[in-house]
């Protein structure tokens, strides 16, 4: 019983408290500034992997316009916001079955698991108060209350680049289109139950309108309806589709290994609808998807031609001609004559199906997935590629569960491909202490498994030939700090691209953070990786493997000076070790300034940044803020400076504009870039500008 009143009591007080500050508007600067974190920390580990953020940028866009129930809302819509993990989501389920329904989102801070840091975060997609009946939907009520959103965007590199020149004879070949890389989009969304969505994207280099080209280079559209019922979703166009922990089927966005513990674990959604500009990611075809008591269902069937590096048609045994491709192209650009060859090369397939069983605390998923090609994959094998899928068609069974008992969550999937080898990922997240967090992450991938659109947190580049154990604490010893760690060890049975042997290798990493108020933060980080990697010396006779070892240490900080004025501030060093090589060593620093008032149409953001490596082998990686729908990540190698100045500017609620110059200087080369994309002088300097209405 004062178990019972001493909660009352806080939860009355944490309104009365709030009220001033939740009548405030919430400002689209501070849901712009969440979802650069959230880009930020995942990126973070992960910033060699082109990554395409903007299915993230759609998510949280869509419940900043229409947020999320507190009170209404299920496990798999909490869990689709990325910002709540599943302990809190438990202690949040556990609290309403106590307490019956949320009076105001403040209450959350009277949940063990949440602190105001959370609810920071969580503030712009919540709500407590909205009356969402899904049986007003009607063809009206989507015409009145539906979003339109159209946006085009267009960026280029000011210097000139070889590949957009004149070719003298006997000189190699140029670009067919011009420097210029246009992007747009439109996009029709009632609520999270209805997705209509067209979307155009040519490369720079690539036609426009002419030539090979008769308009974009590339395009894509969808429908999709999402509604409770018995065929609660249904498909059209493109789509993503996600099951389990990745292992059977997996296409978009996919998180590895971040400074949060809880990213280890896969959060499927099923079938969602496709709006991006990456060429590859993504099904076209059809999808439905319906309920029935415990039981969920997807079924899907897609095919599209994509791009493949093709051979000398080949002669079947009957003496029909045969289409053959040695490999998948996956750039998406057809800028010269032999990107154009390779471009709708081959027919991809895929049938495929999902049905869960679900109950409080549990979920249980069959998925299975059918893959074919028009033509035959044969690879230029070698010792390490031997294995790898070579064939014309591949099927994958796979079996995943998600239990929550207590506090413990446990998870993984087990699959099987059609050469009878297999695959499993295995974990359990512990809240074993309000401020203690652990998690376990297994895997044993075989080196001959074979899954096409399989996606897993994994050290390797693909699903394949891994066998590795993780072991991760997220610790809060107080309020104004945190301690985050983790441990992997994998190895790999088999040999990989350049690495002639079976190797092994670790990922360590710590990060200390310290938060002493809503307007500071800093954080140490020190993370040590080793890898085998083949070694090509001029003074040794032959190739041979070594461990090389990558050393991070950064220092980062964020201090808000005023309501409209941010600073960060970060230094950071590498040191890369290598036998019978001198140890490479890199060094980054940058400062930024945003200039963010919440009742001005303007915003800008600047950034200088200062860099000296040995190599590139000891580059290092920066996340940058960027237009809305476009993510950079930039490497920084060599010796020089770097700068980039941001502008947003809003003529109303309706219409905004964004413009973005970068440039790199690197005062001791002659030539940045290769290849066709070489640039005479010392300097890149990249514009951007986008605008989009909304209404």
């Amino acid at each position: 019983m004062r178990a019972i009143v001493r909660t009352t009591l806080g939860i009355l007080l944490c309104v009365f408290i709030a009220q001033d500050i939740h009548s405030q508007k919430i400002s689209e600067e501070e849901k712009n500034r969440i979802l650069e974190q959230r880009i930020e920390l995942i990126a973070e580990l992960n910033e060699e992997d082109e990554l395409d953020y903007s299915h993230l940028t759609d998510v949280l866009d869509q419940y900043f316009d229409e947020p999320l129930d507190l009170n209404k809302a299920s496990r798999d819509d909490l869990l689709e916001l990325e910002l709540i993990s599943e302990a809190q989501i438990t202690a949040l389920e556990k609290h309403r079955e106590k307490f019956g329904d949320l009076l105001s989102i403040y209450e959350l801070q009277t949940i063990e698991g949440f602190t105001l840091y959370d609810l920071e975060l969580l503030r712009p997609f919540i709500d407590v108060s909205r009356e969402l009946d899904q049986s007003t939907i009607t063809p009206r009520a989507i015409l009145q209350n539906g979003k339109h959103e159209f946006f085009v965007m267009h960026t280029s590199i000011l210097e000139q680049q070889l590949g957009f020149t004149y070719a003298e004879d006997g000189e190699s070949t140029r670009y067919l289109g011009s420097a210029h890389r246009l992007y747009s989009r439109y996009r029709f969304r009632y609520k999270n139950n209805l997705s209509i969505g067209l979307t155009g994207e040519k490369d720079a280099g690539e036609e426009f309108f002419r030539g090979s080209q008769s308009g974009f280079d590339f395009y894509s559209g969808h429908a999709f309806w999402k509604y409770p019922g018995k065929i609660n979703k249904v498909a059209i166009g493109d789509f993503q589709a996600q099951f389990g922990q990745g292992l059977t089927i997996w296409s978009g966005l996919a998180f590895g290994k971040s400074s949060e513990i809880a990213s280890m674990k896969r959060n499927a959604r099923g079938i969602t609808p496709y709006a991006s500009a990456d060429e590859n990611n993504f099904m076209r075809g059809v999808s439905v998807g319906g309920k029935l008591d415990d039981f969920e269902w997807t079924l899907f069937a897609a095919s599209k031609k994509i791009d493949a590096n093709l051979a000398a048609t080949d002669t079947s045994d009957s003496g029909e001609p045969e289409l053959v491709f040695t490999s998948f192209q996956t750039s998406g650009f057809h800028r010269t004559e032999n990107e154009l060859l390779d471009k709708d090369a081959i027919r991809e397939t895929h049938l495929g199906a999902n049905i869960s069983f679900k109950k409080p605390g549990l979920k249980i998923g069959l998925s299975a997935l059918k893959n074919s090609y028009e033509g035959n994959l044969k690879r230029n094998l070698q010792l390490y590629n031997q294995f790898e899928f070579n064939d014309n068609e591949n099927s994958v069974l796979g079996l995943n569960y998600d239990w929550t008992y207590q506090n413990f969550n446990f998870f993984g999937e087990v699959a099987r491909s059609e050469n009878g080898n297999f695959a499993t990922v295995n974990g359990v997240l512990m809240a074993l202490d309000p401020s203690l967090s652990v998690v376990l992450y297994y895997r044993n991938l075989a080196k001959d498994f074979h899954s096409i659109i399989s996606t897993v947190p994994i050290e390797n580049s693909r699903s394949i030939n891994e066998k590795g154990l993780l072991f991760g604490i997220d610790y809060h010893p107080s309020r104004e700090w945190k301690l985050s760690a983790y441990m992997d060890r994998f190895e790999f049975p088999w040999l990989r691209f350049q690495t002639e042997a079976p190797s092994t290798g670790y990922d360590a990493f710590v990060q200390l953070q310290w938060r002493p108020s809503r307007a500071f933060k800093s954080y140490l980080r020190y993370r040590v990786r080793s890898k085998a990697e083949n070694i090509n010396d001029e003074i040794a006779p032959i190739d041979y493997e070594s461990n090389v070892e990558r050393v991070n240490v950064r220092w980062n900080l964020d201090y808000k000076i005023s309501s409209s004025f941010r600073l960060k501030n970060r230094i950071e060093w590498i040191k890369r070790t290598e036998e019978l090589k001198e140890v490479e060593n890199g060094f980054l620093i940058y400062q930024d300034l945003l200039f963010q008032p919440l009742q001005s149409p303007l915003s800008v953001k600047l950034r200088y940044a200062i860099f000296d490596t040995d190599s590139y082998d000891s580059r290092l990686y920066a996340y940058e803020s960027d237009l809305i729908y476009t993510f950079s990540i930039p490497a920084y190698y060599r010796t020089g400076t770097r700068w980039y100045a941001m502008v947003r500017y809003k003529f109303n609620r309706n219409a905004e504009i964004w413009a973005r110059l970068s440039q790199f200087y690197y005062p001791e080369e002659t030539t940045v870039l290769s290849g066709l994309n070489e640039i005479t002088g010392n300097t890149r300097t990249d514009l951007k500008l986008l605008f989009r209405l909304r209404f």
